[in-house]
């Protein structure tokens, strides 16, 4: 009787499954979200305008529960992009507290469970929660824990996040406030990161708290937006990287200044964190820059770029001479 009174007492949580051109592995992402033990629970099932079958299957799948969960099927009639697709999500979220889930990962069954009590203990101050994760390839392989980690790495300031150039969560297995939405809006750009986006917000609202144990089956192919397999670093892996955190940065500059017009925090800081963003996001450009480019003309792109950046005029005019004589 007790336990049933502390359930009905329980928060809704919302568990959002993303799909985009995933229907190798959408079904085993959304037998995950249906398998949840913790209740109550909204689960949506969204997908961003799929050229492939996702949209099929999740239907079909959506069609044919049983649990005790309310499910909602959701469809773009275009392509929205990372952060439109979260930001429809939102719309469409009636839980406290938010969980995501990509359509290539597949969540343990106590995910929300272990989410909310972690959140519980912390009197409901968390902002966000996030655990470790157990990679897992194409066909399901596993390949060990992703952090392992007893004491948590993530960034515990806005200051540290910005030096660092992240939070520094685990993405896949992260739970969120829905504060993270009410305060800040919806994020800006397409191809904003919605994990690192909304993981900076969490730093203005309160704590960011991890547990040690795995929450997701993290699956690394060929198609992950930040992880190459086999650890691989091509080019064009560089460059894509770079347009990612340029991205990020700019998400963060936005949200910094709603912050300050909000009272979060105070003017001088706001300035300090703007000014260390606006370098960390030139920097990233100079990347592109030079991945784009080829041996000494990159090079040279790359100096004079930094020399400029550094308003080092006599050392920009030495590289040039230098360069012009070579021609």
């Amino acid at each position: 009787m007790e336990e049933s009174e502390s359930r009905k007492e329980r928060p809704l949580l919302t568990f959002a499954v993303f799909s985009h051109d995933q229907e190798r592995f959408i079904r085993e992402s959304v037998a995950g979200a249906f398998a949840q033990t913790y209740s109550p629970l909204q689960i949506i099932l969204t997908d961003d305008c799929s050229s492939d079958r996702s949209f099929e299957i999740m239907s079909e799948m959506a069609s044919s529960y049983r649990g005790p969960h309310d499910v909602l099927l959701n469809r773009n009639p275009k392509n929205l992009g990372e952060a439109g697709h979260i930001n429809r999500v939102m719309e469409m979220a009636k839980g406290d507290l938010v969980l995501i889930a990509d359509g290539d990962d597949v969540s343990l069954d106590v995910r929300a469970e272990r989410s909310y009590m972690e959140w519980s203990r912390s009197g409901g101050s968390a902002s966000q929660i996030y655990g470790d994760a157990i990679t897992i390839d194409a066909e399901g392989r596993e390949f060990g824990r992703w952090l392992n980690e007893r004491i948590p790495s993530h960034a515990r300031t806005l200051e540290e996040a910005v030096a660092r150039g992240t939070v520094g969560i685990t993405g896949c297995t992260h739970m969120f406030t829905r504060k993270c939405f009410d305060v800040f809006g919806p994020l800006e750009g397409l191809n904003c990161c919605k994990d690192v986006a909304v993981s900076f917000r969490a730093l203005f609202l309160g704590e960011v708290r991890y547990m040690d144990e795995p929450l997701v089956r993290y699956r690394i192919h060929g198609g992950n937006v930040s992880v190459e397999p086999g650890g691989r670093s091509t080019l064009a892996f560089r460059i894509r990287m770079a347009g990612y955190h340029e991205n990020a940065y700019s998400s963060w500059l936005h949200d910094t200044r709603t912050a300050l017009a909000k009272g979060l925090i105070t003017e001088e800081r706001a300035e300090r964190i703007q000014r260390s963003l606006l370098l960390r996001q030139y920097w990233q450009n100079v990347e592109k820059q030079y991945c784009r480019s080829k041996g000494l003309q990159g090079l040279w792109t790359l100096l004079s770029s930094a020399c400029e950046a550094a308003n080092i005029g006599p050392a920009m005019k030495i590289v040039d001479r230098k360069r012009r004589s070579r021609v």
